[in-house]
């Protein structure tokens, strides 16, 4: 059995849809006569093709990291570097609401379609997943929204000029319409559509997030609710649990070698059938391609010191714990060395001396001669997840390689967080979820007595109870959740996520740490190696300044939430602006 939802847009298929964002918000009106279109099941199905367009792909892969702390782009980001003004136009501040009107207007008129029932509840499930999708990325980024269930035209004038709506009232709407996504959508869809696991996947996801956006900002400015989150994070566990223990996921060892398994991962040119793709993106030669293995080569961007610290060594403990340097780390006098004995993840994800970096269709191997490139990397901590070696992949938009929608290793981590935030993580837990990631790359297990204090299998008898390593999130957290929490942005780094995890634990604070902007260490040995490094500017320890003059950055609370846009005053009064624009 099919066990996996995968994209495929062709364009003879979609011929009704464009992704230009003008045809979409004009759709309903120009495109469908609504005496002779809402008849029949493939109606709905036409009109929702429209919006797998939006579900994430290469374009929330490059960039969306570059605004946290694991990333150095040669370009100071402009958000966490003060440079944003309040916008004035929608399009300037993404208050779009195209997509959620579309949406609407679905949902208003499908009922005169005849048909099989639970055909037309497919359907109909597959909008409201897409609307629960746009409502909680607008609560992400402006957190109270008005909430409108109807398509509206220029006589509706009480819900154009309608006050924002809270979150607590918004996200249940949305988890109302993933819970319908989840009870009517297939197990086993027609190819390139929503199954009942991708639902439960961005419920995992959006549950998670608003679970502990309301945990950790009760109380101030940007949340003006009193909920403590508990009921979302449970939503969270319940729509995990739904996954996991459906089997029919796991876990992915393509050959069971662990230098090579997780990069490999993001490097597969056909993913239909892969166990870890809940729902996968998948690109055809000469039918759909993309760009990313260029786009990851040419970012110009890199990880930060302080990122890379985090790794923890290959005995399954940090580099610094309880005040002691792990015995086992071989410090960082050349880039080799501090790449060496640590999770093999971080080899797997940035250059490294003797990384094979091309081969030819014919089977030739090249290398990057001495350093890699600074107009292509800005820190030394040269990022190649989603890079592919074969110079197929590398030209201009035209790569075949799959991407991930929804990972499972994602749901196994929001499974385990979930679980420690509610106080019920528990080895069983950690053995469910992390302990299988970690497999992939044989890194020692987690692990718990007690469900607070944590340890590494491969020593026993040592609880970790600091780290140097450990982010100071301002808020007093277990051994175990910090862990978890480090579990997580390694294991989805460059994914996008960082950021957004930022904002829903409000350790915006994390931006402030000047290591997030510094690069490799240049040591006299890396100097005589690389006589290129000779040349840039390094500070007191010797840590490679990526802006020189700029110490660090100043985070202000305010960016937890983004300007609404000062045009959508002036025509609808009822909107407040968010605290700080």
């Amino acid at each position: 059995m099919k066990h996996i939802t995968y994209i495929l847009i062709i364009l003879t298929a979609l011929s009704v849809v464009s992704c230009n964002d003008d045809f979409l918000e004009r759709y309903p009106v120009d495109a469908v006569t609504d005496p002779v279109f809402w008849k029949k099941p493939n109606d709905l199905k036409i009109f929702a093709n429209q919006f797998y367009s939006s579900l994430d792909g290469p374009s929330n892969i490059v960039g969306p990291d570059d605004s946290s702390d694991n990333q150095v782009p040669t370009n100071l980001d402009p958000y966490t570097n003060g440079q944003i003004v309040t916008p004035v136009s929608a399009s300037d501040a993404g208050w779009n609401w195209g997509n959620i009107r579309n949406t609407n207007y679905f949902l208003s008129r499908y009922e005169t379609v005849e048909g099989n029932p639970s055909e037309i509840a497919k359907y109909v499930a597959e909008v409201r997943f897409f609307r629960a999708k746009f409502y909680f990325d607008m609560v992400v980024r402006f957190g109270d929204v008005p909430w409108y269930d109807s398509d509206l035209d220029t006589e509706s004038t009480d819900d154009l000029y309608k006050p924002r709506d809270s979150r607590e009232f918004v996200m249940s709407k949305v988890i109302e319409d993933l819970d319908f996504a989840i009870n009517n959508l297939p197990e086993n869809p027609e190819m390139g559509r929503l199954s009942t696991y991708a639902a439960a996947a961005l419920k995992s996801r959006a549950a998670l997030f608003e679970g502990t956006f309301r945990k950790y900002h009760n109380g101030t400015t940007t949340y003006r609710g009193s909920d403590d989150g508990t009921q979302m994070l449970m939503e969270s566990v319940d729509a995990s649990e739904y996954i996991i223990n459906s089997g029919k996921f796991d876990i992915v060892k393509l050959t069971s070698d662990i230098t090579k398994d997780y990069q490999n991962l993001f490097l597969q040119e056909e993913l239909n059938g892969d166990k870890e793709g809940i729902m996968i993106r998948r690109y055809i030669a000469d039918v759909l391609t993309q760009n990313l293995t260029r786009q990851v080569e040419e970012q110009r961007s890199g990880f930060s010191k302080e990122f890379v610290k985090s790794y923890l060594v290959d005995n399954g403990l940090p580099i610094a714990y309880n005040g002691i340097t792990n015995p086992e780390y071989n410090g960082d006098n050349l880039l080799i060395d501090e790449l060496t004995d640590r999770d093999p993840r971080l080899k797997q994800t940035i250059w490294y001396p003797g990384r094979p970096h091309k081969v030819t269709p014919t089977g030739d191997i090249t290398f990057i001669e001495g350093f890699p490139d600074f107009n292509r990397q800005s820190t030394g901590y040269y990022i190649l997840k989603y890079s592919s070696s074969s110079t197929l992949q590398s030209n201009f938009r035209l790569s075949t390689l799959d991407v991930y929608v929804y990972r499972y290793a994602e749901v196994l981590l929001n499974y385990a967080e979930a679980q420690a935030e509610l106080g019920n993580a528990n080895q069983a837990v950690l053995d469910a979820s992390i302990n299988l990631i970690r497999d992939r790359i044989s890194l020692p297990h987690m692990t718990t007595p007690d469900g607070v204090n944590v340890g590494s299998l491969a020593v026993p008898g040592v609880t970790i109870n600091s780290s140097s390593t450990w982010p100071d999130y301002e808020f007093v957290l277990s051994p175990l959740l910090y862990e978890i929490r480090r579990e997580r942005r390694v294991e989805l780094a460059s994914e996008g996520f960082r950021f957004n995890d930022i904002l829903r634990w409000r350790s915006g604070n994390l931006i402030n740490n000047p290591e997030t902007l510094l690069g490799v260490r240049i040591t006299p040995d890396m100097e005589e190696k690389w006589p290129i490094l000779a040349s840039f500017s390094r500070n007191a320890d010797n840590l490679l300044v990526v802006y020189p003059g700029k110490d660090s950055r100043l985070w202000e609370d305010k960016f937890y939430l983004r300007a609404l846009p000062t045009n959508e005053f002036i025509l609808n009064p009822e909107l407040t602006q968010n605290p700080g624009w």
